[in-house]
């Protein structure tokens, strides 16, 4: 499997939304996926939905569930770097193909989003809850602030959704598919990452933290 980590400094940029329409994504695509869990908040319970859910608090199973994941065939392993532990981030750097920062269009969002580039130098950014629409009110002031960004290093801009929330909550019951935009959203963040992916350099160290 390849390893996508969604990391960041600035909490609400949408890391572990962005990680579940990811792996939801792949699992549209008829791909294995799962998302592991590393924030120090409780996880939620995610048991009837078409990709994998894993605690990986524990340090220790953290990096055994990522030595799996690099040799499990096809798919697609996500970390949902949720919290502010820029140290755990490049140590967990170690062992991803992909790193990816999330920005919103508010706020501190494109400056610290600068400043997680800065330290994960080989990351990618994606511009999320971005109005999409050319004719929408915000759009100006939008394009304006990810300007501050280098744009060669944005993946993609990603609309915003409220659907997309229910993939943070927990299954009270059992898991029905979103609204065909959010399956849209779900399918076009997987093909950007597949296709970057795929022009990457060889896996990095699959044990983060050794020698």
């Amino acid at each position: 499997m390849k390893i996508v980590a969604f990391f960041g400094s600035k909490g609400g940029t949408g890391k572990s939304t962005l990680a579940h329409l990811l792996a939801y994504g792949a699992a549209l695509h008829g791909q294995p996926a799962l998302v592991v869990h590393t924030d120090d908040r409780e996880p939620e319970i995610h048991d009837s939905r078409p990709y994998h859910y894993f605690d990986g608090r524990d340090p220790k199973r953290l990096y055994a569930v990522l030595e799996r994941a690099k040799t499990g065939g096809e798919g697609l392993c996500v970390i949902d770097g949720g919290g502010n532990r820029p140290g755990l981030d490049r140590i967990l750097a170690k062992a991803c193909d992909l790193i990816l920062i999330p920005c919103g269009i508010g706020g501190q969002d494109a400056p610290m989003a600068l400043r997680d580039l800065e330290r994960l130098p080989g990351a990618w950014i994606i511009v999320n809850r971005f109005p999409l629409s050319p004719g929408h009110r915000r759009r100006p002031k939008a394009e304006d602030y990810i300007a501050q960004l280098p744009r060669k290093r944005i993946l993609c801009r990603l609309g915003e959704s409220a659907a997309v929330d229910r993939f943070t909550e927990p299954d009270t019951r059992p898991w029905t598919a979103p609204p065909t935009r959010v399956n849209n959203a779900a399918r076009a963040l997987y093909r950007k990452v597949r296709d970057k992916l795929a022009q990457s350099s060889p896996s990095p160290d699959p044990h983060p933290g050794s020698g």
